[in-house]
């Protein structure tokens, strides 16, 4: 039975006149306010630790003391891939750093320059083949992550050439004049494989030199899409692109792959996605920038995608640093940093859009021999105060 006291209130006094309407506390506890506004206190249930701080968890639960956050994260090595906005403390330079967004960086030039060339690899590992001087190249170059050097060449110069593929296991496709050349790259010779059932030239090539699509032609141009086939050496067509179109970019799996911009009678922004499955293809969100002779990077499997330099104007005859991302589930393109010095017909390398490697191509002046690598995110230093 409640007990009166001398203001006239229940043992324990209620809350609505100042008591806490508890019969008891935790020792050293944190005290809050009840379920109902109107009813009893209510203590933490744990005091917690040294070291530790009151963490809210939200509406109609209790606080709950936690361990105090560790804001910069204690790594012995830089992470490889950081993202934007991540920081931590190297331990063992003892440095406290962070990613910022990232930028091209100039690297080491070819040692041939040229334009309208084939590219497969990494940012890291590259290959470049073909292209144009002042006349059809059959040279091919090696990136090692730091220098290019001279490798065995195609067995048919060519300029407007498609590639990809590995360091060690790339595809040439078609060339100036609408060729079929199709040649495959060892990892140190290049073999004349069968040829297009349709000739190509500045077309794109994604997928890899065991499953690749080629798509497009500038001599129209047109909207001719074929799939090779590593394991029967055999091109079969496909369903045309909805657009035609030549000097455009391609990237992706060969069942995934996006075509980009390029050349219809005039510069292009038109992007399209390839369904191998459907044998389709599908319009996409458009580039911001219509550009011909421009190159691209994805990671495969119907992912992002980055798209690079270019020309617009007559022809695509006016180059751009103007660099790109696609967003596959907001089907949008935005702007990324631009690339240091304008170019089209460049090579690329990649096979990621957090990655790439623009290489040679020709500018206003001419043909030129830099390279300049891209990353969505750079590592900086900072103190502490």
């Amino acid at each position: 039975m409640a007990t009166k006291n001398s203001i006239d209130s229940n043992i324990p006094i209620e809350s609505t006149k100042g008591g806490t309407q508890a019969t008891s506390l935790v020792a050293y506890s944190v005290v809050c306010g009840s379920t109902s506004g109107t009813g009893a206190l209510q203590s933490v249930a744990s005091v917690g630790n040294a070291d530790e701080v009151l963490v809210s968890q939200g509406a109609g639960s209790l606080p709950v003391f936690s361990p105090i956050p560790t804001f910069f994260s204690p790594l012995a090595s830089d992470p490889t891939s950081p993202a934007v906005g991540d920081v931590w403390h190297n331990t063992t330079s003892d440095l406290f750093k962070g990613a910022k967004i990232g930028a091209w960086t100039t690297v080491n030039s070819v040692n041939t320059a040229r334009r309208t060339l084939g590219g497969a690899g990494t940012s890291t590992s590259a290959l470049s083949f073909g292209g144009f001087t002042s006349a059809v190249s059959a040279a091919t170059e090696k990136w090692d992550g730091t220098n290019w050097s001279s490798v065995n060449s195609l067995n048919t110069a060519r300029s407007g050439v498609g590639g990809t593929g590995t360091t060690a296991d790339a595809l040439s496709v078609g060339g100036n004049g609408s060729q079929t050349t199709t040649e495959r790259w060892d990892g140190t010779n290049w073999t004349a494989k069968t040829g297009l059932n349709t000739g190509t030239s500045d077309s794109a090539t994604a997928g890899s030199a065991s499953d690749a699509l080629t798509f497009g032609n500038v001599s129209g141009p047109t909207a001719h899409t074929e799939r090779y086939s590593g394991g029967g050496d055999s091109w079969t067509n496909k369903s045309n692109m909805n657009t035609a179109r030549g000097a455009l970019g391609g990237t992706d799996d060969a069942a995934t792959a996006l075509s980009i911009g390029g050349y219809t009678g005039s510069v292009s922004a038109v992007t399209e996605r390839y369904d191998g499955g459907g044998d389709s293809w599908t319009s996409k969100g458009s580039l911001n920038t219509a550009r011909a002779y421009v190159a691209a990077s994805a990671s495969g499997s119907s992912s992002n995608a980055l798209s690079y330099g270019g020309g617009t104007g007559a022809g695509g005859s006016t180059e751009l640093t103007v660099t790109e991302l696609y967003d596959t589930v907001g089907n949008s393109w935005s702007t990324a940093p631009s690339l240091n010095a304008a170019v089209r017909g460049q090579g690329g390398s990649s096979t990621s859009e957090t990655d790439a490697l623009s290489f040679t191509g020709r500018n206003s002046g001419g043909n030129v021999s830099a390279t300049e690598s891209y990353s969505s995110s750079s590592i900086i230093t900072f103190t502490v105060t």
